[in-house]
């Protein structure tokens, strides 16, 4: 009938009209005990997904199992979906294949990325990150006004001097609609 004993279908039919449930949810105390501290833990560091939030859990002395922060995550809501960096890894690769030979060292690279971000009321935020290629250490941020494509250059440019003493090279490519990547290095 329904692949198990008719003895288990008659006594789970009887539990049922009865309005019983022949089935769980289960008492789960350690979930309980821990779900606040995961979500907090969560919500300091919302990239995070649950291993890492297990071991870092571990490492502040508390004796938890990664299931059981998985589930603790779960049942608040707070569980990243699968995948999730999974963009960032072939991002990762992408970025490597631009050289023949990656640097290695800090501030042999240094890439900028420009964004644009337009507000309710119609104005637009330009944002510029200098971002150092080896370490992906975030140099600088600047939120600036709206400007042309050659001053915002020169800005960057004098910047890289005042930092370096040298004049930057450039090469630049578009890596979505509205993201201009800049790569610097010196020449």
């Amino acid at each position: 009938m329904a692949e198990i004993p008719e003895r288990t279908y008659h006594r789970r039919l009887a539990k049922y009209r009865a309005g019983k449930r022949s089935k769980g949810p289960w008492p789960s105390p350690k979930v309980d005990a821990i779900e606040a501290v995961a979500a907090k833990y969560a919500a300091d560091w919302p990239a995070w997904g649950h291993r890492k939030i297990a071991a870092m859990m571990r490492a502040d002395g508390h004796v938890v199992s990664t299931s059981t922060v998985l589930r603790a995550l779960r049942r608040s809501g707070l569980l990243l979906p699968s995948g999730f960096r999974a963009d960032r890894r072939s991002w990762s690769r992408l970025r490597k294949r631009v050289f023949h030979d990656p640097p290695t060292e800090r501030n042999r690279v240094w890439q900028m990325d420009f964004s644009e971000f337009e507000t309710a009321r119609g104005g637009i935020w330009r944002i510029c990150a200098v971002i150092d290629y080896a370490t992906k250490y975030c140099l600088a941020a600047t939120v600036t006004p709206p400007r042309g494509d050659r001053t915002r250059w020169r800005a960057c440019a004098a910047r890289w001097s005042r930092l370096n003493g040298s004049s930057p090279s450039m090469t630049c490519g578009l890596t979505a609609a509205r993201w201009t990547s800049l790569m610097l290095g010196t020449s």
